[in-house]
């Protein structure tokens, strides 16, 4: 997998006069200002799709598709680029899983160069079978072991080749609700197994139980028998695990790329996958109703969508909250992109916000537990 010369982009700038509460606004400004950077590293077996994947997240030709390393070479590449005013490194670890060399000396080269991961991607083929389960168990252990279990906190386990698996289900004869079955039960299967592969490598079983796995396909076949857009919803699910202080910065480079169901061309997936749209279905307009402008109202729409997506909220009518605070005020020239990437922003920052007072009150909760059995908090891991 070799790195490319990366064309510049410009940096993008988003409105982001969100709303009037001055605290909310301060503590966005000053994320979006901080998040300018994002480390991601990949890992699976060569020949697994690396490339294309990390094009299309990053929004650059950053590396040769097709393009892949000598498995025999234990070493960490790192590539950078930068995109939008965003420095982008890629930590690359080829033949972690071709069970070549010295894993002694892997480990230590993964601990010097992979500092402050913001996002694993760990990939595997979904044409692989539970054979190749044992390359996997002691790749999971060595990364676990150099990196610590919490770096699977902000990790998603990438199944790549989805086209060809589901070709071969429909040369198998099956309908298409057979093979959306057989599709998720594949999914299924790796998900359970990394999961157990993580536990057995000391991983706590709640971060564990919180990996998922995304079938992705290839750069220009969109569509998947479970997913109607696999490079959405691998960038989405992406987003949601990154680690917070990276999630703006993700939203900054990729915020020309956003676009809504309905304003998707015949041509939008013939161009190379970095230059492919991130999209999400419109929302009812009618919602929208009373919003100053139509950037506003295809902001407001996405952003709660997204919102919805990120936040976890079951009922649209709770999730447009998210971007209804975006009503009238994106507007201005912004447009749809412009106005996705604010409400992506809200809907980030106040899923966070919510998630850090969780564990503040888990952790008082805690320690006034530890004190009325006569310890204190030190005292019990």
């Amino acid at each position: 997998m070799g790195a490319t010369n990366s064309k510049q982009a410009t940096t993008v700038t988003l409105d982001l006069h969100v709303n009037e509460d001055k605290e909310e606004q301060s503590g966005i400004e000053q994320w979006v200002k901080e998040s300018t950077e994002i480390r991601l590293m990949v890992t699976g077996k060569t020949g697994t799709g690396k490339s294309t994947l990390l094009n299309g997240i990053v929004g650059e030709k950053m590396f040769k598709e097709g393009e892949t390393l000598k498995p025999e070479t234990l070493t960490v590449d790192s590539h950078q680029t930068r995109r939008a005013g965003v420095d982008i490194i890629v930590f690359d670890t080829p033949g972690l899983q071709d069970g070549s060399g010295n894993e002694q000396a892997y480990l230590s080269a993964i601990k010097e160069k992979c500092v402050d991961i913001h996002l694993l991607l760990y990939c595997i083929s979904m044409l692989e079978t539970r054979s190749d389960l044992n390359a996997h168990n002691s790749a999971i252990k060595l990364i676990t072991e150099a990196l610590g279990p919490t770096i699977w906190e902000n990790a998603v386990i990438i199944l790549t080749y989805a086209n060809v698996f589901e070709r071969r289900l429909s040369d198998q004869g099956k309908n298409k609700i057979e093979k959306k079955d057989c599709f998720q039960e594949k999914i299924n299967e790796w998900e359970a197994a990394a999961r157990d592969s993580l536990r057995d490598a000391g991983v706590p079983n709640e971060i564990a139980q919180n990996v998922t796995a995304i079938p992705v396909g290839f750069a220009k076949k969109p569509h998947l028998v479970c997913q109607k857009y696999w490079l959405s919803n691998f960038w989405t699910e992406s987003l949601s695990k990154m680690k917070e202080k990276a999630q703006a910065a993700m939203v900054k480079m990729s915020n020309d790329r956003f676009r809504n169901e309905e304003d998707i061309k015949p041509d939008d997936f013939d161009k190379d996958i970095s230059d492919q749209p991130i999209v999400f279905k419109m929302l009812d307009k009618a919602v929208a109703a009373g919003a100053a402008s139509a950037g506003a109202i295809v902001g407001m729409t996405t952003g709660a969508l997204i919102g919805a997506l990120l936040i976890g909220i079951p009922t649209f009518g709770v999730a447009a909250g998210a971007g209804l605070c975006l009503g009238g005020l994106i507007g201005g020239g912004i447009g749809s992109g412009g106005g996705a990437g604010v409400g992506l922003l809200v809907a980030l920052y106040r899923r966070n916000k919510k998630k850090t007072k969780m564990m503040k009150m888990k952790k008082e909760n805690f320690e006034q537990w530890v004190k009325e059995l006569g310890g204190t908090p030190a005292s019990v891991e």
